[in-house]
């Protein structure tokens, strides 16, 4: 019982929203991959 409460109170303290450095990560990446969709699709830009 003891082992297993520390992991629990350290689950629930991590926030579930993002940092502004981990959403502008995610946005690089997705625009990356529009690019490279795009690309793949030979799209007429």
């Amino acid at each position: 019982m003891d082992k297993q409460s520390p992991n629990n109170k350290s689950n629930s303290d991590k926030p579930k929203t993002w940092s502004n450095a981990e959403l502008r990560r995610v946005a690089r990446v997705f625009e990356l991959l529009i690019r490279i969709d795009n690309r793949k699709k030979g799209s007429s830009k």
